[in-house]
């Protein structure tokens, strides 16, 4: 997303945010955009090995709740369960969240397309249940 400054810039300015911050992210984006990017090690290559790692985690949860459990460990919400649903926001983009992520329609082309894939996917059908059912 990092590329796309529009999205980019309403994601981190969009919570909470004074508005002198507001405007020192829109005049030094391009630097933070970079300096993002490198502290996060981001290049073509690392995005596609991160990829197939995420999808390894993916076919993993989605063995472990093949059963049709409700939760990932035990009979009620644990911390598990809490820090899925949180790493996964990203990726599935729920409306119940709370916090800076852009929506559906705000994200580029192909991010747009992943957070689909995700929604689609068991482990993400089963945190965004964990966002509409658990939230209150």
């Amino acid at each position: 997303m990092l590329p796309h400054r529009a999205a980019t810039v309403r994601a981190w300015t969009s919570f909470d945010v004074p508005a002198w911050e507001r405007q020192l992210v829109h005049a030094v984006f391009p630097i933070l955009r970079i300096a993002v990017g490198r502290d996060l090690g981001l290049t073509g290559r690392s995005v596609r090995e991160q990829r197939s790692i995420i999808d390894l985690a993916l076919r993993r949860l989605e063995e472990r709740i093949a059963d049709g459990r409700r939760y990932l460990v035990g009979d009620a919400l644990t911390a598990a369960d809490v820090a899925l649903a949180a790493l996964l926001a990203p990726a599935i983009l729920p409306a119940e969240y709370v916090g800076p992520l852009p929506s559906l329609e705000e994200v580029p082309d192909q991010m747009r397309r992943d957070v689909e894939h995700f929604r689609q996917h068991p482990v993400g059908r089963f945190a965004a249940r964990l966002y509409r059912e658990e939230r209150a």
